[in-house]
């Protein structure tokens, strides 16, 4: 039975996590799913839980810069301080070198790094100060979109994890930007901070290295950039259920409209259309948006 905690009461939880309960939480970005670094057993569980390869290491949550002093050289602390002054906390995760190596680090780190994270979220960040440093993902099933709404959280965590923090939807809607400076600098997950702001801050030109198709919608999904595009895809699957998701030039159909925040709603309305019984196809406006551009990208049926 999964025990759900919010603001008021989150403190009562805290015993149960320090024992190695399987907690998902909230962050700015999507909700998370982790376990305290001390418990192998937990963390372990945790990839059954999820379906994720052992392959793929958890990142490590902690709450201030200091917490990462243990984990990193005295270079690479030096250089997360001026990281964690500029960006922390908030929507970034930054990948070391590290030497690390205790019972149950298998499980966040890989190759002689370690991924470092510090969430936005002040209820997670309180339980981070009390519990110490948490490994964590998100909470979806891999391959499933990511979890930013608490109804989404329930009806998919609900009865897998031992503790729910509940903290309303998250803020941001996207996930977090993955930093690797554990050799030449790259980003390996496009996200809500940009490789423009990144390269600015670190005075070089930083490559974007994502992974297309990071998701697997149960509906096809194709992208269009214009009226022409539109119409060609309307033609070609006029006999299905379909829904414009973005500017329908006129177009008659389902449809959803684009909100003023696309990126933050992204998953949020993403979840709806494919849950959605009566939609079979979800044609998707393309935005003049580097980041909605990769977040389509990594979704879509068919890029071109």
């Amino acid at each position: 039975m999964t025990e759900k905690y919010q603001v008021g009461n989150y403190i009562d939880s805290i015993p149960f996590i320090q024992e190695g309960a399987i907690t998902v939480y909230p962050t700015e970005t999507v909700y998370g799913i982790g376990a305290v670094a001390v418990n192998s057993q937990s963390l372990k569980k945790i990839f059954a839980i999820k379906k994720r390869s052992l392959k793929k290491p958890l990142s490590l949550n902690i709450s201030n810069v200091r917490m990462a002093q243990s984990f990193i050289s005295s270079e690479d602390f030096k250089l997360y301080q001026k990281i964690a002054a500029k960006f922390l906390p908030g929507p970034l995760s930054v990948i070391f070198k590290t030497n690390y190596s205790k019972s149950g680090s298998e499980y966040f780190t890989h190759q002689g790094t370690i991924s470092l994270r510090m969430p936005a979220n002040d209820l997670f960040l309180k339980v981070l100060e009390k519990v110490g440093p948490m490994p964590g993902t998100s909470a979806n099933l891999s391959g499933n979109l990511s979890l930013t709404q608490e109804s989404d959280v329930l009806n998919e965590m609900n009865n897998k994890a031992d503790i729910i923090l509940l903290d309303g939807d998250a803020t941001v809607g996207v996930e977090s930007t993955i930093l690797d400076l554990s050799k030449t600098p790259i980003i390996r997950r496009s996200g809500a901070i940009s490789a423009a702001d990144l390269s600015n801050f670190l005075e070089e030109k930083i490559e974007v290295i994502s992974d297309f198709k990071h998701y697997q919608l149960k509906k096809k999904l194709f992208v269009y950039h214009n009226k022409d595009e539109l119409a060609n895809l309307i033609k070609l699957n006029k006999n299905d259920n379909f829904v414009i998701w973005g500017n329908s030039f006129g177009f008659e159909g389902n449809k959803k409209t684009l909100g003023e925040n696309p990126l933050k709603d992204f998953f949020k309305v993403l979840t709806k259309l494919d849950n959605d019984p009566h939609i079979s196809i979800i044609f998707a406006q393309n935005l003049e948006n580097d980041l909605y551009t990769q977040k389509l990208k990594e979704i879509a049926t068919k890029w071109e």
